[in-house]
């Protein structure tokens, strides 16, 4: 129906114009294509034991380097701290370092300041390494070694973020996270990354740091839930290695509210946990059968081995949860399905006809079951809670959100 755009008063359904009308709208750019190259520091604190080349840090230089090109190229500052810290003298060779490296910032304004720290931490305490075999008394002691009161009121005056690319015991440790959350406040930094593998990969997690870049600084979108999900959405090899920990103060002295994404797969990770490989009663190995209970959102496994009752069940969280990319993704991989499965068929029908010594069901059967795998709805969870949680209360934390497998804040 062409569009005439305006009607008369009496009936409302004859056309105003005589003929219909045209819309002359100018060309809308894509805000895909429009990028920020305002002022932009990536600072990559780095362990000298850990390698450079190659670095989740140096990667998404080089990734952003395309978009500041000719007079924009000054607006993209990329400095690489090196530390071995075994002494006082290295303490006080890098508080220099680091002073002068910074000291630009407090000449600017509204620059945004990506703060990448590459280390170890210690599996038991949690606490980051300073020194190639030396860890830190405690956080405290970390952060005024590596990043000094001293530049701390330069990193205050802009944007800035922290990603912490180290190992989850920074996490697991209910010290190092209860200090982890005090610093992000005291720094007054924008927000604060952190991983939850015990032997965190950052190589793993260079397209969502690449996509992370891509989309909340250069691109300028707000930084939201949905929007993080987004992007972690086009990460699947860190979903399967990670969960994500984004603590974000609310700049008034107030709680740090600290959200929890995670990856989940129907068949693999249901609501976050691992459906584990072997069946823990009777030990056999790839046995379960998993059954999907719509009405009330459970993942239900039974081992199939003759003899053996075991069976265990997935339920989703009852509140602060929640999910991220599924509808949207659900339907795409339930019409590739579709499409898959219909295409299937009428070869598996094609074969039987043209051969009828051939079993075509049992052809068409095997497709289908693993399209069926690779057509499941894999997505990320969030738990958010927006009180903060006491550090003796995150055990307690931990477990439920293993035992119901989705999303949290603390």
């Amino acid at each position: 129906m062409p569009y005439m755009a305006f009607y008369h008063d009496e009936d409302a359904t004859t056309p105003y114009l005589p003929e219909p009308a045209e819309l002359m709208v100018p060309y809308q750019v894509g805000q895909h294509t429009r990028v920020d190259t305002s002022w932009l520091w990536i600072i990559h604190l780095r362990l000298r034991t850990l390698r450079g080349p190659g670095s989740v840090t140096r990667v998404v230089h080089e990734a952003l380097k395309a978009c500041f090109v000719d007079d924009e190229e000054a607006f993209l500052v990329y400095h690489e701290i090196e530390f071995d810290l075994n002494s006082d003298a290295d303490g006080e060779a890098h508080r220099k370092e680091i002073m002068r490296v910074l000291g630009p910032l407090a000449e600017l304004s509204n620059a945004r300041v990506m703060v990448f720290v590459y280390t170890h931490s210690h599996e038991t305490t949690g606490v980051p390494f300073f020194g190639a075999n030396l860890a830190a008394y405690d956080m405290r002691n970390w952060f005024d070694i590596l990043i000094p009161e001293d530049v701390r009121p330069w990193l205050r005056m802009h944007d800035t973020t922290l990603f912490m690319l180290c190992c989850g015991s920074i996490i697991a440790s209910a010290p190092a996270y209860a200090q982890l959350k005090a610093h992000c406040e005291s720094l007054q930094v924008t927000r604060l990354l952190a991983f939850q593998a015990g032997a965190f990969q950052a190589a793993l997690a260079t397209s969502f740091f690449i996509g992370y870049m891509l989309r909340f600084v250069l691109e300028g979108v707000t930084f939201s839930e949905v929007q993080l999900g987004n992007v972690l959405a086009q990460s699947h090899d860190l979903g399967r290695h990670s969960r994500v920990i984004v603590m974000s103060p609310d700049g008034d002295g107030g709680a740090v509210t600290v959200a929890e994404y995670f990856w989940t797969s129907p068949t693999i990770r249901p609501y976050g946990t691992n459906i584990p490989p072997q069946c823990p009663a009777c030990h056999a190995l790839s046995t379960f059968k998993i059954s999907h209970d719509s009405a009330n959102k459970t993942t239900s496994t039974r081992c199939q081995e003759p003899g053996c009752t075991y069976s265990s069940t997935y339920e989703p969280p009852q509140e602060n949860v929640k999910v991220l990319n599924h509808q949207q993704k659900r339907d795409l991989h339930a019409a590739l399905y579709r499409a898959l499965r219909g295409r299937q068929r009428a070869y598996a029908e094609e074969r039987k006809a043209a051969e009828p010594n051939m079993h075509g069901r049992e052809d068409f059967e095997g497709a289908s079951t693993s399209v069926s795998a690779t057509g499941q709805c894999h997505f990320w969870l969030l738990i958010a809670q927006l009180s903060p949680v006491e550090p003796s209360s995150t055990q307690a934390l931990r477990n439920l959100v293993c035992k119901s497998a989705h999303a949290r804040v603390h």
